[in-house]
């Protein structure tokens, strides 16, 4: 798997706080309702927004899986990267 560099980093900078949010749900095998009943928005709306984050990476984030969609093992890697950013930033408000 590439390792992320400077140009693909600035290419996620559009990347928002409810995208991260919406992807670590989904690394943490919630899906697409759950999130958008965790995070209070419509399930269109979870569906528009993965679709935006796809369409900006060089890489697959979501492949089908029956009537559901899963992260890619590249898409985990974002995930799993979000999901450490949420924490970070959550703690550095709470305390």
């Amino acid at each position: 798997m590439k390792y992320f560099d400077f140009e693909t980093a600035a290419a996620l900078r559009v990347l928002d706080f409810d995208d991260m949010m919406i992807l670590a749900l989904l690394y943490d095998s919630h899906t697409g309702t759950q999130c958008s009943q965790i995070l209070n928005i419509s399930q269109p709306a979870v569906s528009q927004r993965t679709t935006k984050i796809a369409s900006m990476l060089p890489f697959k984030l979501l492949r089908p899986e029956g009537r559901a969609i899963a992260l890619t093992p590249e898409g985990r890697v974002l995930a799993s990267a979000c999901k450490v950013a949420i924490k970070i930033i959550t703690e550095s408000i709470m305390s």
